[in-house]
């Protein structure tokens, strides 16, 4: 099978603003594969797959990792992701990268809970909108793991390289940097947080270069993991796999999400699992729409398609 008779869909969170905007990186285009993302880096890191021989889910996985350095202003590794791929010659898949709530967040505490900082204590909602009380499990990584397992052809290291190319340092755009600049505030309540998103307690101006020495030193530690591994391809990313969700990451996540008032406990990160799901199907003039279930909205915008078929949009303009 080759690599041009694969597709993958990667879905990533998007905000519509970005589209507005004057960015640094232009369009790549090509005549042979796609790869598409949201910066220039993204791209190279999924092609540098391809070009070395690894099909769509390598080239996605290695992007989305990419995206988790570089795209921090709406998508990381400590937050969800849907993930679509159709194989050639096979049904569409569906992967919940989505975590799970931890077993302390019930609906007693949150109604007890006080108010944060940054919160009207006679307007705030039962979960805040930002902050740790807010956070799941990370799915993201256990997404990408059993994608690569089950549908790639490449190892850990290699899909991860450019990601932690990228977290050694890169020049900054404009839509990351400006998103620090203006979160400023609220990214200045949390230590933690200063201290990885603002350089010399600033926020990083637009062309810098900009480090992430600690994202750099976790994804080397997963790679040295892999490497340290026995057995075959598949038991080795399943170690990288539970390195992170089982072993020393799982309690770093732990530890500091009880020592900083948060919910997420190790228990609570090795009960989290990604899985296959079966995608919720439509049809649009012709198409067949395949799109995660409702966890994602993906409904409704079958929905919506079905609803625009009604509609004449080539003579709407």
């Amino acid at each position: 099978m080759t690599r041009r008779a694969i597709f993958a869909s990667f879905a990533l969170v998007w905000s519509g603003h970005c589209f507005a905007q004057q960015l640094m990186h232009w369009p790549v285009r090509g005549t042979r594969e796609m790869v598409g993302a949201a910066n220039n880096f993204e791209v190279e890191a999924g092609f540098r797959m391809l070009a070395q021989g690894g099909n769509a889910v390598d080239a996605g996985v290695a992007s989305t990792l990419a995206a988790a350095v570089t795209e921090q202003a709406r998508f990381g590794l400590g937050g969800e992701m849907p993930l679509i791929i159709k194989m050639k010659g096979q049904p569409v898949r569906i992967v919940s990268g989505v975590g799970i709530a931890p077993k302390l967040a019930t609906p007693e505490f949150y109604s007890k809970r006080p108010a944060e900082a940054w919160e009207d204590p006679q307007r705030m909602s039962p979960i805040p909108a930002v902050g740790i009380l807010a956070a799941v499990t990370p799915g993201v990584f256990d997404g990408l793991m059993l994608a690569l397992e089950t549908y790639g052809t490449k190892s850990f290291a290699e899909v991860v390289a450019p990601a932690i190319e990228y977290a050694d340092g890169f020049p900054i755009g404009e839509e990351y940097a400006n998103f620090i600049f203006t979160h400023q505030r609220i990214i200045g309540m949390w230590p933690a947080s200063r201290d990885y998103f603002f350089v010399n307690g600033q926020p990083p101006s637009v062309g810098s270069l900009f480090r992430q020495p600690a994202i750099a030193k976790t994804l080397r530690e997963l790679a040295a993991v892999e490497k340290k591994a026995r057995g075959n391809r598949a038991k080795k990313i399943a170690a990288v796999r539970d390195y992170f969700y089982k072993g020393p990451i799982a309690k770093r996540i732990a530890e500091f999400s009880e020592k900083n008032g948060g919910l997420i406990r190790y228990e609570d990160m090795v009960a989290s699992r990604a899985s296959f799901d079966d995608p919720a199907a439509g049809t649009y003039r012709g198409y067949t729409i395949a799109k995660p279930g409702f966890w994602t909205q993906g409904p409704v915008m079958i929905q919506a398609l079905k609803l625009l078929e009604g509609y004449d949009l080539k003579a709407m303009g």
